[in-house]
């Protein structure tokens, strides 16, 4: 195909137009690829310091709720699992006004003990007294979640026969833990 010269330099100067932004559009990409990368990486460094402030705030808060029961607790023994819980005596049926007078909540601590004892330890966080100490409770224990903060325990003492029942709430988060 013969092309004129006006046709021809024509459809060069096009060519050029065309590849100069082909190019531009290239180097346009790669500079916003490398500003994503940049922000990026950024966004990886600030998400590994949260995760790292999250990660000490929660293993401070562990040791800072586990560390006034060692008192409580034998040489051989460590706290696996601790909580501040209401514990509810009210199942009347009553306007909650008059409820909230006569369920007067009392917020004690529970404590779960590792082996060689495995004890279930209720505290009075005011007093700091043992209220109750039930041991053995892989056999003696059991704990039923009845929604996301409410739950019972289920227990009977060493010489008992019958299975005592309490409702509790934890106060300080979701009991799926227990």
């Amino acid at each position: 195909m013969y092309f004129g010269r006006k046709e021809f330099l024509n459809r060069l100067q096009a060519l050029q137009v065309e590849s100069a932004t082909v190019v531009q559009r290239f180097w346009r990409t790669q500079r916003t690829r490398r500003a994503f990368m940049a922000l990026r990486l950024k966004v990886s460094k600030v998400t590994a310091l949260v995760k790292g402030a999250v990660t000490r705030w929660k293993f401070s808060r562990m040791l800072s709720g586990r560390l006034p029961w060692r008192q409580f607790l034998a040489t051989n023994e460590a706290v696996l699992h601790t909580s501040l819980v209401a514990a509810s005596k009210s199942t009347l049926i009553v306007p909650k006004a008059i409820q909230k007078q006569l369920s007067r909540k009392k917020k004690i601590q529970l404590i779960l003990t590792t082996a060689p004892y495995c004890r279930l330890l209720v505290i009075d966080p005011s007093r700091m007294q043992i209220k109750e100490e039930v041991k053995n409770i892989m056999e003696n224990v059991s704990i039923f979640v009845d929604s996301v903060s409410d739950f019972t325990i289920a227990y009977k003492r060493e010489n008992d026969l019958e299975w005592k029942y309490e409702h509790y709430r934890d106060v300080l988060g979701p009991v799926m833990t227990w």
